[in-house]
């Protein structure tokens, strides 16, 4: 029995930190194997999901409120990818994934099950990687980070419509106030 406050050893890995689960310590490993550079809960999303509760509005009456809520990904890579690790996929995981890639369009989130398991809540069994490709995440099986993700490459459908409007707005042309050109 251990009596002190401290973590297992095997769930830190030299000069990276802590990891929650002895999963992520494996991922973490296969990273600093093959020399690939990354953080460990390094950024945060806000993100907001419907409150149980109404809120009383002076415009509007009663509504349903929102709350704010922090999104932690596990890791983030040096092209900007970012990696969750799950072992277990529940409801309340899939909901705050769902919520926040849909209120961050360009955020370029991938999931890494330790298994495929299946989704028992619903009627129709789907695991973990189907539910993963019905919202557009990539995602892969096992601590063995697939090479595209760190190789830049392999950039998910649902993130290039966002990434084409970004383009689209970095070139148009805005005119200035002291352009002249519309005096004839």
């Amino acid at each position: 029995m251990r009596t002190s406050g401290r973590r297992p050893h095997y769930l830190s890995v030299k000069n990276k930190g802590r990891f929650r689960s002895l999963y992520e310590r494996r991922i973490a490993a296969y990273l600093s194997s093959k020399g690939i550079k990354y953080g460990f809960e390094t950024r945060q999303f806000k993100y907001f999901t419907p409150s149980r509760n109404n809120v009383i509005c002076p415009n509007c009456g009663v509504v349903r409120g929102l709350v704010e809520r922090t999104y932690t990904p596990d890791f983030v890579l040096a092209n900007g990818v970012f990696i969750e690790a799950k072992g277990r996929l529940l409801a309340k995981d899939r909901s705050k994934l769902r919520a926040v890639v849909k209120q961050h369009p360009t955020l370029d989130l991938r999931l890494l099950f330790q298994k495929d398991g299946v989704i028992t809540e619903s009627r129709d069994k789907i695991r973990y990687t189907e539910w993963a490709k019905s919202f557009g995440i990539p995602s892969a099986i096992g601590p063995e980070v697939p090479s595209d993700w760190y190789a830049g490459r392999n950039r998910p459908k649902r993130l290039e419509k966002a990434y084409r409007e970004d383009l689209d707005y970095d070139n148009q042309v805005v005119p200035s106030d002291n352009d002249d050109s519309d005096t004839a």
